[in-house]
């Protein structure tokens, strides 16, 4: 049996909290997607049509259900399982080298963030990172 007695306990505080800043409210620190790797080749083809140089970028824009790909050359955009919201580049040669190692068919989960690039388990940097508003 446990007795309960009220204590008097004086508590201070070690430190104080200050509130999350506003401008990071309703922001996403992350993007996950699932798109199939022929539907992701296609709208990067599209957006960069031929031989992307070893200094070109390919710009993701996650929003919505809607993945936009952005190139020096052009834009492209498909509907996609989108969860998060933000805008990342990567190196265009090397990110159409990797999805050429998949099938068309196979799903592909992404994730992104400030850290990086996850691609099904290829992990890569990310030349930028920008949380959007959702």
């Amino acid at each position: 049996m446990v007795d309960f007695v009220e204590v008097h306990a004086d508590i201070e505080a070690s430190s104080i909290q200050t509130p999350q800043a506003k401008s990071d409210a309703g922001r996403s620190s992350c993007v996950g997607i699932t798109i199939a790797a022929g539907h992701l080749v296609e709208i990067i083809r599209q957006a960069y049509p031929g031989r992307p140089g070893k200094k070109d970028v390919i710009k993701f824009i996650a929003a919505g259900s809607e993945l936009v790909v952005q190139s020096s050359r052009s834009s492209a955009r498909r509907e996609a399982f989108i969860l998060g919201s933000g805008e990342w580049t990567v190196p265009a040669q090397v990110f159409r080298k990797v999805l050429d190692t998949f099938m068309a068919k196979e799903m592909l989960t992404l994730e992104v963030d400030a850290r990086g690039l996850k691609l099904n388990s290829f992990l890569m940097p990310v030349l930028t990172w920008r949380a959007t508003d959702k």
